[in-house]
């Protein structure tokens, strides 16, 4: 089994070089780094001045805290280290994406402060944009590789599955623990696939299929992992085999019935799950949609109050 384990589930982690550790390393430090120690941060701790003094505490502030979410970030998702090959090289693609948005906000507070309204608030659209591109290293690193990360089996999973059943048990439950590590591994690759496609400008209809299919991988993954638990637990208690009668043999029957009905429902589920995931997408657009008509609306009808008032002088 150790060559089937061998090969690694992530293409890109077989590319790790003492570079991108180097790099990586300088970055999640520099993301903890004092304000004060900061070149990145050329505001300092000076104070907000002038009449859009709020705005430049706004943005500063959320400068500062682009900074630290990448610290955030970097901790998260390597969860402790065990999934360190699967994000090394997304954490070093994804940290200009924070940078961007601390830059902007920077430059936006500066505008504020040199009460330059009009460029503040192109430079805050512009970071609204860049705001969305690292949402979506976000998702990307803490959500789809996360997945992928926990989805992956490791040799001493398998080796600690097998251990666990009792030894003139095992010839039965192997084919249960093979069939766990075939479908770990279609769904870690299937949610290694929405992380690739995860980035920015991409076909939203591609990425909403790639999820689906991840999604359906992993519950074929649960459901195997039931099926596993079940027979080990089966041979947990029924541990001498030549100890039966009519009432054990029609009980084993039963639970037999009761977990395939079990399975049944959660195949059932699968769908429903799609279908909410769908409404939810569709709803969350929809919201973000009316919240943009109505800013346009205000902003008209601002407008059009504005000339109304200069015809009148």
């Amino acid at each position: 089994m150790s060559r089937r384990f061998s090969r690694r589930l992530s293409r890109r982690g077989r590319r790790t070089v003492a570079l991108a550790c180097a790099v990586l390393s300088v970055a999640a430090c520099s993301a903890w780094l004092p304000r004060a120690a900061r070149a990145d941060d050329p505001a300092g701790e000076r104070q907000p001045k002038g009449k859009f003094a709020d705005m430049v505490r706004q943005d500063r502030d959320r400068a500062q805290y682009s900074r630290h979410e990448y610290g955030d970030v970097v901790e998260s998702a390597s969860a402790g280290g065990r999934f360190e090959g699967i994000v090394k090289e997304d954490l070093i693609l994804a940290k200009p994406a924070f940078d961007a948005e601390a830059a902007l906000l920077d430059r936006a507070a500066d505008a504020w402060e040199a009460e330059d309204q009009p460029k503040a608030q192109q430079l805050r659209t512009e970071a609204e944009a860049a705001t969305r591109v690292k949402n979506l290293w976000r998702q990307r690193l803490l959500e789809w590789r996360r997945r992928q990360g926990e989805a992956a089996p490791t040799e001493s999973w398998y080796h600690s599955a097998l251990a666990y059943v009792r030894p003139e048990a095992r010839a039965e439950v192997r084919p249960l623990v093979d069939a766990c590590l075939r479908t770990r591994r279609a769904a870690a690759d299937a949610w290694g696939r929405v992380a690739e496609a995860t980035v920015p400008g991409a076909d939203p209809a591609a990425v909403t299929d790639l999820k689906e299919k991840a999604y359906a991988a992993d519950a074929e993954r649960e459901m195997a992992e039931w099926q596993y638990v079940w027979a080990r637990e089966r041979a947990l208690v029924w541990a001498d085999r030549q100890a039966t009668s009519d009432d054990l043999v029609k009980l084993d029957e039963t639970l037999r019935q009761l977990h395939e009905g079990r399975l049944q429902l959660r195949r059932e589920q699968i769908d429903r799950d799609r279908r909410a995931r769908d409404l939810e997408e569709r709803t969350t657009d929809a919201e973000a949609r009316f919240r943009k008509a109505y800013e346009a609306a205000a902003q008209a009808a601002a407008e059009a109050k504005q000339r109304a008032a200069q015809k009148k002088k």
